[in-house]
């Protein structure tokens, strides 16, 4: 069973950067620090095995796990064993802490035994080889623990699987945590979290060899606190039970008995599996705390981040607007969009489809309304600059006589310039000049006209604008430009 939250809203403005920044410390040490880990694993195993060590500890081994003296009857039991079975012996061993430590000490293998001299400075290169791996060296190793490690582990991964799936569990997590939370508590949890995990693995693993890796503790720990910062607030999540997938929402608390029952059943009944669920544990249960202290003495949690409750009532009525004109029924499909622009009189989209029934009947004075609207609209950003034009164009090709306010004009004005249109432009500036002549703008749009056929190779043209300005406009700024220009030059 899986069981993640979705994030409502990211910004772009103000991104997740902090949960952005432990992707890529994680990611950086994964494969600038620890992608040749496996070939430094391999490696030792091989020198093991080509050493003799296979030989003077693993029947040793045998006889530590049975609780009696090396007798050379071990030996004969291991000489008995398929290449597999000493794989994984040896496997057993090395997770083995209570053997480790004790060949460490000298209890398994004494100086006076026989094979001490031989044995001694082999394992000696062993270790070396085998402690270079990053993995084994900044892991957390409960009875090697060292306090530096407790926090090292957060950072490290098994593998490229194990990587890419706590990066994507901290992404849908974290971010959330970063925007409700604030980056401080967040990463206090991350952190402190992540601590309260190792310490649980500690507690029932204290005699373990095998190093603790992965963010998954500490990413737990984001879990427990999202549960119990949002409380009664419903998320949505994803869930998969078998094959069934859906999404659904729930209150965020529900969350912390459905993901501890997981791991509890995971760790009890799921088999043998090298997942730490009890660290996935110990951090569910710090972050859990954390968030309480969070809530009881901190700051409030921004609950905006888990989206819009409200729902979408738009897009079905709008779909049904489009169906209604794909079959060329104009009049249902414009009483449907009437009706919801009163709700939303500036959605971009009702204002298109509008247009594009209106246009069809050019002698109703609805084309008219609609047209303004649609392209006061488009003009407000310069990167609905062709879609204004193409709407312009759509709608002097459908209308006899125009009818727009001599703003918009002065907009389509400047766009048709900017464009590469000046023919365009100059006939909407000298109906502009003639009608509204102190209209304020216009000395502005002369300026760009003359630019433009400027740039056209029109001579004639550009001076007949400066012109315009010169005389129409002499007390304007444009006029004074032009004049310095001229004196100038």
């Amino acid at each position: 069973m899986l069981i993640i939250p979705i994030i409502g809203k990211i910004s772009l403005r103000n991104p997740p950067a902090l949960t952005i920044l432990l992707m890529l410390i994680n990611v950086v040490i994964y494969f600038g620090l620890q992608f040749g880990d496996m070939a430094k694993s391999m490696s030792a195993q091989q020198f093991y095995f080509e050493s003799g060590l296979v030989e003077i500890e693993l029947p040793r081994y045998l006889a530590f796990t049975e609780g009696h003296a090396y007798t050379d009857e071990d030996l004969a039991a291991l000489e008995n064993l398929e290449e597999a079975a000493l794989h994984d012996l040896l496997g057993r061993s090395i997770r083995d802490g209570r053997f480790q430590r004790a060949l460490d000490n000298d209890q398994i293998i004494r100086p006076d035994d026989p094979a001490y001299a031989e044995w001694k400075p082999v394992r000696a290169e062993f270790r070396k080889r085998y402690e270079s791996s990053v993995s084994v060296k900044w892991g957390f190793r409960p009875i090697y623990h060292r306090p530096a490690t407790a926090f090292t582990y957060m950072f490290l991964h098994g593998g490229l699987g194990h990587l890419i799936g706590n990066m994507v569990f901290l992404w849908l997590v974290g971010c959330i945590l970063e925007y409700g939370a604030g980056r401080v508590s967040y990463l206090i949890i991350y952190l402190l979290g992540g601590l309260t995990a190792v310490g649980l693995f500690y507690a029932i693993n204290y005699t373990s060899a095998l190093p603790l890796v992965g963010a998954s503790g500490s990413i737990a720990a984001l879990m427990g606190a999202l549960a119990v910062l949002f409380g009664k607030e419903k998320i949505r999540i994803f869930f998969t039970v078998g094959f069934y997938f859906n999404t659904f929402r729930i209150m965020a608390i529900y969350l912390l008995p459905l993901w501890m029952g997981n791991e509890l059943f995971q760790l009890f009944f799921g088999g043998a599996s090298h997942v730490a669920y009890t660290a996935h544990i110990g951090g569910l249960i710090g972050g859990a705390g954390l968030a309480f202290l969070h809530r009881r003495f901190w700051r409030e949690t921004n609950t905006e981040v888990l989206g819009d409750d409200e729902e979408d009532t738009t897009s079905p009525v709008l779909e049904e607007a489009m169906t209604h004109m794909s079959k060329l029924e104009f009049g249902p499909a414009r009483r449907l969009l009437v009706a919801l622009q009163e709700e939303e009189p500036d959605n971009p989209e009702i204002l298109r489809l509008l247009f594009g029934i209106d246009r069809h009947y050019p002698e109703r004075p609805q084309i008219h309304q609609t047209s303004v609207a649609y392209m006061k609209h488009l003009s407000q950003d310069i990167d609905d600059r062709d879609e204004l034009i193409k709407t312009y164009d759509r709608y002097m090709s459908a209308v006899k006589t125009p009818k727009l306010p001599p703003v918009l004009f002065l907009g389509l004005c400047r766009a048709l310039t900017a464009s590469g249109r000046p023919k365009d432009a100059q006939r909407i500036l000298g109906m502009l000049l003639k009608n509204k002549p102190d209209m304020p703008g216009l000395p502005t749009a002369c300026l760009r006209l003359a630019d433009a056929w400027k740039q056209a190779g029109n001579a004639d043209l550009v001076k007949r604008c400066r012109l315009v300005i010169l005389k129409r406009f002499p007390k304007s700024p444009e006029a004074a430009e032009l004049r310095e220009a001229l004196q100038q030059g």
